[in-house]
């Protein structure tokens, strides 16, 4: 048996209740700004670093949090911290 197999909550069926598409779709850690902005719709305007920095600071400032605050706001500093090393190394573009 697989992991997926084991734990098959990750497995969205044909049919299945609305509520848990939005889970995946649009989860209440990603959509809670009371602007009615999603963290995608943000991050996809930036570079992939840059966007995932932003990810973990929108999940970490809602009403509706995922995991710990202190652990996401560290992980904004690791993609902020690579997106700078990739800039001083000269490394162009863009990557999303």
């Amino acid at each position: 048996m697989t992991d997926l197999e084991a734990d098959d909550s990750r497995i969205i069926r044909v049919g299945e209740p609305t509520a848990v598409k939005e889970q995946v779709d649009h989860p209440p850690h990603y959509t809670w700004h009371p602007a009615g902005i999603e963290a995608v719709d943000v991050c996809e305007a930036f570079s992939y670093n840059l966007g995932n920095a932003i990810a973990y600071i929108f999940r970490s400032g809602g009403t509706v949090t995922k995991g710990d605050v202190e652990t996401d706001l560290e992980k904004a500093i690791w993609y902020l911290r690579r997106e700078l090393e990739r800039i001083r190394d000269g490394r162009s573009g863009r990557s999303r």
